[in-house]
């Protein structure tokens, strides 16, 4: 065993500066203990933020001399040099896009944000963070970049990026609604679509300028189709089904086909990529219960085959459609259901829901399917994972990857919780196919075989209805009931119109209360929960309330979740006042005598721990700890709760009970970190989590605010762009357009400058935000010459 050398005393308080620099200098790194290497590394950390922040402001020195300066003289321009950046580019050999961009961050942080730059200069924060706030900060007004920064700076040591620029993001919307809204207008406005070649030749598409609220419906849309072919017996990841999914919607060879045809189509175009397996590749073989494999598979091309027994995106118990056009169990023409079938209002008996892989998505950080090894799962040793993935499973049989309620009942807001469901500890398949394997009680299990898929009784393709078929221009029975519901979190204020508080779309970030409200409207189907929190933000209780403001539509979009979000003085106000909100009346006195019957009781929580050696949480549990944890614990992870799994934070094969205090929602990555990377993972009270590293370096979660407080408003003066109409066509109607993104030039190129675009303080920037990859347009050959 070989021993390691020491590192000096008080490494890890150190500040950065030469003293620091003169001790790292000293250690052999190769020569450090485990213990002590995590130290060295964060140390060395400290010492390059506050080496960049010195490299900046030298940068924002030479861009603001001026030339023709006299022998040991000093010249200083209020504003940088128009030609500063070029100082720049020639001295450090770079080109002239680097030397532009790094001028505007340098000038950025030192001129503009001078908390960020000490906070940099201090090794507090590193370069990449200090970026993030000179991208969302460089245009906003002093008094609201001080008021951000004062609001999000202490914490930013120990935020990623990504929740630095949500808590940004959702700052500057609350500082200034009305700015911010016109802003999204106008974006919404300018929207467009553009295509262009990346640098290893393949095309890329995309969309900018979307309404957040409808963007979000289409990827849940997307993400069930995917998930509906998947269970169908298509061989390719997740990822690769949702791109054939989009380039089939858009070139029109998915159109008018029903679910059997979908799947065909699908399969051959996956089989015709240029990445196609090989002949006698394993991957070439038919998928285990797939039509080409001769056993019964999901769905059938022919009408009368056999197909799956689960309900597919899109779909609902009472109409028996399905995603793709296929019927539920049942008679095919009539669609009565079967004997075993659910009455349409009642809850369905529900089993456990198999382990799937966390779908990638908007926020998620889990790896797809294909990331894992056959015969691997996120298991905690006992055969089964340590906790269901819920409703997004791509892999669940019998699970409607659309339906955010707990069961498979019609109603949403049905806690079903009856025998058969997640909890009941009764036989079904468990989320993993794992076997135990020596080890703690965080630890994994070793691969087995997985078991023989279950085929589930046949059904047949239903006849398109009058209007839905292919001469209705729709795809049969993918656009009926149209799109599928999402997740919304709001608070229940700005609903009532009292305030413009930021909303959230949980993987996509927050979004104006206009896009919430115009969210919930469309949400005819989902489940409506409550949650009332204290004045931090954090929860006191939480619930589901049946009550509208409007009354249900049952043909709307399947799925979804509103979640309100009130503070428990304001419920008090608003319970007070209730006739006054019309519609809202019942919802907000449905609110507030639960929360009143929830504080009488001496344990209120107590129902929710009620069956401990359940193997699966039940409805209302699972549901508490997706409100409690909000997203993946594992640190820094923003992945939906509802898109993880739940994990017992003691395996339950090892004793680990089945309550609050004992699960938590983990990603499909972090799950396997804790089950097969060595992590260990404690939970010393219910919602607040330790991980150990195996290098013995300790990491605790904390819980977030749910509704963080109020920040005072502070507005700024319009912006008339705001007024402009959308821009025109930029060719000519005999032209063909510019398919090449407007912002991106080939690698390399050094002679373009962006068409559109503002100079603060003499750097250029566009919609604010310093310019990073100059555009390939209007560049400098196309202005006429200065002289």
């Amino acid at each position: 065993m070989e021993l390691g050398q020491a590192i000096p005393e008080g490494l890890a308080a150190m500040p950065p500066g030469p003293g620091l620099g003169t001790v790292l200098a000293g250690i052999d790194l190769a020569r450090v203990c485990n213990d002590d290497i995590d130290e060295v590394m964060l140390a060395h950390s400290r010492q390059l933020s506050h080496h960049q922040a010195h490299m900046f402001a030298a940068i924002s020195e030479v861009v603001h001399r001026r030339p023709f300066a006299g022998k040991m003289e000093i010249r200083r321009g209020a504003l940088p040099d128009q030609y500063g950046s070029d100082e720049i580019r020639f001295a450090l050999a770079w080109n002239r896009r680097a030397a532009e961009y790094e001028m505007s961050l340098a000038v950025t942080l030192v001129s503009d944000l001078p908390q960020v730059q000490a906070s940099l200069c201090q090794g507090r924060i590193d370069r990449t963070k200090a970026r993030v706030f000179a991208q969302h900060l460089a245009d906003l007004p002093e008094a609201q970049r001080t008021a951000i920064c004062e609001a999000v700076l202490p914490q930013a040591p120990k935020l990623t990026t990504g929740q630095i620029g949500e808590r940004i993001k959702r700052l500057i919307l609350e500082l200034d609604p009305a700015y911010y809204e016109r802003r999204y207008r106008k974006a919404i406005r300018d929207r467009l679509v553009v295509a262009y070649l990346s640098e290893n030749g393949t095309a890329v598409i995309c969309a900018e300028g979307l309404p957040a609220e409808e963007a979000a419906a289409a990827w849940e849309r997307l993400d069930a189709l995917a998930k509906a072919a998947r269970r169908d017996g298509h061989p390719g990841s997740l990822d690769q089904i949702r791109a054939d999914l989009v380039l089939g919607l858009l070139d029109g060879s998915l159109h008018g086909l029903d679910r059997a045809g979908i799947l065909r189509a699908l399969m051959a175009r996956f089989a015709g990529h240029a990445d196609g397996p090989a002949a006698g590749n394993d991957v070439d073989k038919p998928a285990a219960g797939s039509p080409a494999a001769g056993r019964p598979a999901a769905d059938s091309a022919a009408p009368g085959g056999p197909a799956s027994s689960g309900r597919a995106p899109g779909s609902s118990p009472a109409s028996g459609n399905t995603a793709f056009g296929s019927t539920g169990s049942g008679d095919s023409t009539t669609g009565t259901p079967a004997a075993d079938a659910p009455e349409p209002d009642a809850p369905a008996p529900e089993g456990p829901v198999p382990d799937g892989p966390a779908p990638a998505g908007p926020g998620t950080e889990a790896p797809d399917s294909d990331s894992i090894a056959p015969g691997t799962s996120g298991s905690d040793g006992s055969g089964a994972s340590s906790g269901s993935s819920g409703s997004d499973s791509d892999t669940a049989p019998d699970a409607a990857p659309d339906s955010d309620s707990d069961s498979d009942s019609e109603d949403p807001d049905s806690d079903d919780q009856g025998p058969g469901g997640p909890g009941s500890g009764g036989p079904g398949p468990g989320p993993g196919p794992s076997g135990p394997r020596p080890g703690g009680p965080n630890g994994g299990g070793a691969p087995t075989p997985p078991p023989e898929p279950d085929p589930g009784p046949p059904i047949t393709v239903r006849p398109p209805r009058s209007g839905h078929g292919t001469g209705a221009g729709k795809t049969a029975g993918v656009g009926a009931p149209a799109g599928v519901g999402t997740e919304v979190r709001v608070p229940l204020s700005t609903m009532l119109g009292l305030d413009q508080r930021a909303s959230e779309l949980p993987g996509w970030g927050p979004v104006p209360a206009s896009a919430a409200r115009r969210l919930v409207a469309r949400q005819h189907r989902a489940q409506w929960r409550w949650v009332v929190v204290d004045d931090h933000g954090h929860l006191l209780a939480e619930g589901i309330t049946r009550h509208r403001p409007v009354p249900r539509n049952r043909n709307g979009p399947p799925g979804g979740i509103v979640e309100l979000h009130i503070p428990a003085t304001q419920l008090a106000t608003l319970a007070a006042e209730a006739a006054e909100h019309g519609g809202w009346a019942k919802v907000i006195t449905d609110i507030a005598e639960q929360y009143r019957h929830h504080t009488a009781q001496d344990d209120p929580g107590a129902a929710l721990d009620d069956r401990p050696e359940a193997r699966f949480p039940h409805a209302a549990l699972r549901r508490h700890t997706e409100v409690r944890d909000r997203t993946c614990v594992g640190p820094g992870c923003r992945t939906s709760s509802r898109r993880c799994d739940q994990d017992h934070t003691i395996d339950h094969h090892h004793g680990g009970p089945t309550v609050r205090a004992g699960l938590g929602p983990l990603c499909r990555h972090d799950h396997l970190l804790k089950t097969e990377g060595h992590w260990r993972l404690e939970q010393p009270e219910p919602g607040r989590f330790v991980w150990t590293s195996p290098l013995k370096r300790r990491y605790r979660v904390e819980p977030e605010p749910i509704l963080p407080p109020p920040i005072t408003p502070v507005p700024r003066a319009d912006d008339p762009r705001f007024d402009e109409p959308a821009p025109g066509p930029v060719y000519a109607e005999d032209e063909q357009p510019n398919l090449h993104s407007p912002d991106r030039g080939p690698p390399e190129r050094d002679d373009a400058l962006p068409s559109e675009g503002t100079r603060r303080n003499g750097v250029l920037k566009t919609n604010g935000v310093p310019d990073t990859e100059a555009g390939t347009g209007n560049g400098l050959d196309e202005d006429p010459p200065p002289f």
